[in-house]
């Protein structure tokens, strides 16, 4: 990341804006400033405004390490939990004791947007959604 930072800031830049960096500490990375905008707001209206049966949804972390976003992101919608452990095989799906299921997902890498919503429906859930506030230097998918 400091390579990174480095590049950027002898192209001539002065200043940063970032939008959700992963770790607030890579701001430390760059020798300008950096503001590092919360996309969490804009999110969350467009959850509250434009899903009408948000309430029936779980925020799922892809692995422990973002376990605090998801929780946050939770706290704020006032929904449930879940965090992703490893990998769960295809097909494999947990019934909760309120009788949600559980997805079978893997640790989907960017553009995989098919994939996880093939995992959703695969276990039959009435609405499968997925957001993404980043990706950015990606391929486009097809």
């Amino acid at each position: 990341m400091k390579l990174i930072a480095d590049m950027i800031c002898r192209a001539g830049a002065t200043r940063l804006f970032s939008l959700d960096l992963y770790r607030k500490e890579i701001q430390g990375f760059f020798s300008i400033p950096v503001d590092n905008l919360r996309a969490s707001p804009f999110l969350l209206t467009y959850i509250r405004n434009r899903i009408p049966d948000y309430r029936n949804a779980v925020i799922v972390a892809k692995s422990p390490d973002v376990m605090h976003k998801a929780t946050s992101y939770a706290d704020r919608l006032r929904l449930s939990v879940a965090v992703i452990h490893g990998e769960a095989k295809q097909g494999d799906c947990q019934v909760e004791e309120d009788g949600r299921q559980s997805p079978p997902l893997e640790n989907y890498p960017a553009g995989s947007s098919r994939r996880l919503s093939s995992s959703f429906s695969s276990v039959m859930y009435r609405k499968e959604r997925c957001g993404c506030l980043f990706s950015v230097l990606c391929q486009p998918t097809k």
